[in-house]
């Protein structure tokens, strides 16, 4: 909640409000950021469901990509697999996600 007022007080004072209608804004914000990291948590957790079913290859790829967020070939030169052979697990992650 705080954080949401204080994006609303920011958000006021570039618009040139001041703080006169903050409280007004305060609300709808409030609940339009809720509703956002609710929508974004649920697809959080939705990927995440899918990428535990994923096969150990893809799933390594994942982790070490997306993860902990490591170049493509460094995970290549950590698996012993060559730069193609990760971009090729990349792609049929992207499709098991997007499934």
């Amino acid at each position: 909640a705080r954080r949401c007022a204080a994006d609303v007080m920011r958000a006021s004072r570039r618009a040139g409000e001041g703080t006169r209608g903050v409280e007004a804004h305060a609300e709808e914000g409030a609940s339009t950021m809720s509703e956002a990291r609710l929508d974004a948590r649920r697809r959080v957790r939705q990927m995440l469901a899918r990428a535990v079913a994923m096969p150990p290859s893809l799933r390594a790829v994942f982790e070490a990509v997306v993860c902990e967020g490591r170049a493509i070939d460094e995970v290549a030169g950590a698996l012993a697999l060559s730069r193609a052979a990760v971009d090729t697990r990349l792609r049929r992650m992207r499709q098991c996600l997007a499934a």
